[in-house]
């Protein structure tokens, strides 16, 4: 019965993982670009200490809006939420990088 228990509870925390291939960088550029040809310009962030879009001022922040990227977090948890807010945080910085430039 213990062992039942452990592997519910094992199942349950793999489960509640970040999983790090959720978010691709190399897919930031072409995200950006879909969104503005929607007419969206709203920063991508992340979590950590904080929540911010990487490189923004607040006024940027205001001016543009920012959604933040889900389950990113400075207090790590559980297994690949690391590189998952690194990975998060790159595809962050390149997409914003693509709104930016028209506004720049």
């Amino acid at each position: 019965m213990n062992r039942l228990f452990a592997a519910i509870a094992l199942a349950t925390a793999l489960s509640a993982c970040a999983n790090p291939l959720a978010i691709n960088p190399a897919d930031a550029e072409r995200d950006a670009r879909e969104a503005l040809a929607g007419g969206d310009n709203h920063l991508v962030g992340v979590c950590g200490f904080s929540c911010a879009a990487p490189g923004a001022t607040p006024l940027d922040e205001e001016r543009l809006g920012v959604q933040m990227i889900e389950n990113t977090s400075g207090y790590i948890r559980l297994f690949g939420e690391a590189e998952y807010n690194d990975r998060a945080r790159e595809y962050a910085v390149r997409y914003d990088r693509v709104i930016w430039a028209p506004h720049d």
